[in-house]
């Protein structure tokens, strides 16, 4: 398990990502007694579903893709912070002790950026993968300590929940995508700027934050078709491709339409990461396995943009989506049985 850090991540996340998303589809089916508990215990809506799918689901796929991907291997210790970091920022967001989850959060990421500084040399990937535990951790501080600050706090949770998956989200696609290590001074100013959006949306205006972070996630993503052709030979690069370019399209789509911001939002959490994690575990052999995943995600975007879209059949969709990430969430574990990274 040392070894192999994701048999022991991945599955986690697993669990996780069946504590925040079940009792929605419980919701959904109208089963009362089985969803209420929930939401009456855990403040389940405002803190518990997000900080299990960020903190939970996301970093432990997150982390244990660095862990797995980056070479030599963790140490035993790395290892049981990964394992560790996750259950107490859920436990503590249970009880309704969010902001201390977010302590635990911070040394998971203080932990991740010394394990890859350590064993990558500069690239691009490397830099967004820096900026993306910095925001992580930065915004995990602001929100901890903003007091009274409405502002500065949802400047903070913007910061941990957009920032610091976009910017995993970019170093590990790019690694996928196979780029060279070129340009990281271009990037690192591409990251900058990504960083100030979050301040302009936070001054001026959502949208406008949101404009400009498409922006550069398109200048991030380019060219719009690669070199190489897409295609059963090129099926890791290429979903790690898709992943690139979902990115400024959730963020293109949340400036343009703020109203239906979590339709936007839910285009990038589940669309990149989904593509992301697939090709992670490319492999011929399980090619039905990958599509059958990549169906359910899919499915799980669609049916919850659909909740912000057309809210009159709100438990329909909702139900859609939940019951498709849950079977899709499943499906991974199944993959990372299955399959291992090379």
């Amino acid at each position: 398990m040392l070894r192999e850090p994701w048999k022991a991540l991945f599955p986690l996340g697993t669990v996780l990502a069946w504590l925040g998303v079940l009792p929605w589809l419980f919701f959904a089916l109208g089963l009362r007694r089985a969803y209420e508990p929930f939401y009456g215990a855990l403040a389940y809506r405002s803190f518990f579903h997000p900080l299990a799918e960020l903190e939970g689901f996301l970093t432990c796929f997150a982390v244990g893709l660095l862990f797995t991907l980056l070479k030599p291997g963790p140490a035993s210790w790395q290892v049981a912070v990964g394992i560790a970091a996750p259950i107490v920022s859920a436990i503590l967001g249970a009880t309704g002790q969010w902001e201390l989850g977010l302590a635990a959060e911070v040394v998971l990421l203080a932990v991740a950026l010394e394990f890859a500084a350590r064993r990558v040399r500069i690239s691009a990937a490397t830099v967004w993968i820096a900026f993306g535990l910095a925001m992580g951790a930065g915004g995990a501080l602001l929100a901890q300590f903003a007091g009274d600050s409405i502002g500065r706090y949802e400047l903070g949770r913007d910061l941990v929940m957009q920032g610091l998956f976009t910017g995993l989200a970019i170093g590990i696609g790019r690694m996928l995508r196979g780029d060279d290590s070129r340009g990281w001074g271009l990037h690192a100013g591409l990251g900058a700027v990504f960083v100030a959006s979050f301040l302009v949306g936070s001054r001026y205006g959502q949208h406008l934050g949101f404009a400009l972070r498409a922006v550069v996630c398109v200048l991030v993503a380019r060219p719009l078709r690669p070199s190489w052709e897409f295609g059963p030979e090129n099926l890791r690069p290429g979903l790690a491709h898709l992943a690139l370019w979902i990115l400024p399209i959730g963020n293109a789509w949340v400036a343009i339409a703020l109203s239906v911001r979590r339709a936007g939002l839910h285009m990038i959490f589940l669309g990149a990461f989904a593509s992301l994690l697939l090709a992670a575990f490319t492999n011929a052999r399980q090619r039905l396995l990958l599509a059958g995943t990549a169906a359910l995600f899919a499915l799980a975007m669609l049916g919850r943009a659909m909740v912000e879209l057309d809210p009159t059949s709100f438990h329909l969709w909702m139900g859609i989506s939940s019951g498709a990430f849950l079977a899709a969430s499943a499906a991974c574990s199944a993959l990372a049985a299955k399959l291992v990274p090379s």
